[in-house]
């Protein structure tokens, strides 16, 4: 199998448990798997994007994918590219639990804000150089080198982030904000999800009374 088609089904395995990956949101992925990889030291991927209207696409995935439309794509075991190393893999792992809760159009939102999406004209490839150039001076980047030990850890920040420190000070948005590392970041999501697949199931119990 290609091996960059491999890596997106790896990427499409890795995000399902978060909710739908479509081709629009896989195509997100890869390019934050690519550019925090490019800040992080490891050059993950050898696939490049080109400026569309709804983000960076990659032709060849989308090829391989658009018959699914705006579907979710069937995911299927794949293993990650073998010459990734541990730390290349732990990277890329982060990046997509980190960005996978999000939706395919957040994502691309948060795309067209950033400037190598804004300074590459129409159909043209985002040069490397531009993407490492710019994600190396965000805050996200304050995650690497990546330990998911020890911390601090930075979460990804959309306009949902925004929206839930609004009436914080500034002193408990930033606390908000900010985890003592990795793994306590994934444990806050671990917790959260069983909050809510509880509340779910205390709302279907009340309406089949």
């Amino acid at each position: 199998m290609n091996s960059m088609r491999s890596l997106a089904q790896y990427v499409v395995r890795e995000a399902s448990p978060y909710g739908d990956v479509t081709p629009m949101k896989l195509q997100k992925l890869l390019y934050y798997v690519k550019a925090w990889g490019l800040v992080a030291g490891h050059k993950t991927m050898s696939l490049s994007f080109e400026k569309w209207d709804n983000g960076p696409v990659n032709p060849s995935v989308y090829h391989w994918y658009r018959s699914y439309g705006s579907e979710s794509i069937a995911s299927r075991h794949s293993a990650p590219p073998s010459d990734w190393s541990e730390q290349a893999r732990a990277v890329a792992d982060m990046v997509i639990t980190s960005y996978a809760p999000l939706s395919a159009l957040t994502l691309s939102v948060l795309i067209h804000h950033d400037a190598p999406w804004q300074q590459t004209s129409k159909n043209e490839i985002i040069p490397e150089s531009a993407i490492r150039s710019y994600y190396q001076t965000q805050r996200f980047a304050k995650n690497f080198p990546f330990d998911p030990e020890n911390g601090p850890f930075y979460p990804v920040a959309s306009n949902l982030s925004y929206a839930y420190v609004l009436d914080m000070t500034d002193e408990e948005a930033q606390k908000a904000s900010v985890y003592p590392s990795y793994n306590a970041y994934r444990h806050h999501l671990y917790e959260a999800g069983k909050y809510i697949d509880r509340t779910v199931d205390r709302f279907k119990a009340l309406a089949s009374e």
